[in-house]
């Protein structure tokens, strides 16, 4: 905070039309310059346009495929981002749960995601669900984020995963594994984006309680309700990047800074 305070600009992956009541009074220096993704993403173009990739592991590409085939937002899309570990316990009841959705889903599940190297899914699950799960160790999630037959995320509340996902106008469910994300989720939730998963910091989270929150989600009335305001911040964050909009003038208003600095 010490370094921020004596910063002349802070850059934010945020958007002053959802945050903007909150900068000025806690963070007078944070200049919100979001969503930070490349233009073609946000447009939704096709897999062959987005070269562009930050990703830490490799990414499976094959789940773009899987995905064409299935109907539009159909698909639930869940990852626990590239950092947190859930114990075996919990994997299981995630997995059964899973399961028991009777859904179509995309679920990245790490090499390393209970804590030990390969993660050892339920007797019998893969042939359980082959029809209809795709399990991926790592995706393009941007791209996934963008394809058409994606209807919900189970995310762990990253905030950079969060704004990928509201940038394409995907609901929410919401599930924080440490640090941050609890208050991401609050925010996510406030937002009226997200569901929260229920008793989140319950160990482990029952599988009931799991797929209860995913059939909301997917399937009710409360999962409407959060997509169409999905929807509505994708096209808030939309005009922020378009010319003239809040991101854009920052943004610009930061490069012109740059320049007028003494060579």
């Amino acid at each position: 905070m010490e370094v921020c305070a004596q910063s002349e600009w802070i850059l934010g992956n945020c958007v002053h039309e959802l945050e903007g009541s909150v900068i000025p009074s806690h963070f007078k220096r944070l200049t919100p310059i979001g969503p930070v993704l490349p233009s073609s993403t946000l447009q939704r173009a096709s897999a062959k346009d987005n070269l562009f990739t930050t990703s830490l592991w490799t990414e499976e590409d094959s789940c773009l495929q899987w995905l064409d085939a299935q109907k539009p937002k159909s698909v639930l899309y869940v990852s626990l981002g590239s950092i947190a570990i859930v114990d075996k316990d919990q994997f299981h009841e995630l997995a059964l749960a899973l399961e028991a959705a009777k859904l179509a889903i995309l679920w990245v599940v790490r090499d390393d995601l209970t804590g030990e190297k390969g993660t050892q899914l339920p007797e019998g699950f893969l042939e359980r669900t082959q029809e209809r799960m795709k399990i991926v160790s790592w995706s393009p999630q941007v791209l996934v984020l963008s394809h058409s037959a994606i209807g919900g995320f189970l995310t762990h509340c990253g905030w950079n995963s969060s704004m990928e996902a509201l940038s394409m106008g995907v609901p929410l469910l919401l599930w924080p594994q440490f640090a941050d994300q609890y208050i991401n989720a609050d925010t996510l939730a406030k937002w009226g984006v997200g569901l929260k998963m229920t008793d989140a910091r319950q160990k482990p989270v029952g599988r009931e309680n799991i797929t209860a929150q995913v059939g909301k989600l997917m399937l009710e009335h409360e999962g409407e309700v959060v997509r169409a305001r999905a929807m509505e911040v994708r096209h808030l964050m939309l005009k922020a990047v378009e010319e003239g909009g809040s991101s854009f003038n920052n943004l610009q208003a930061f490069v012109s800074w740059m320049k007028a600095l003494p060579s």
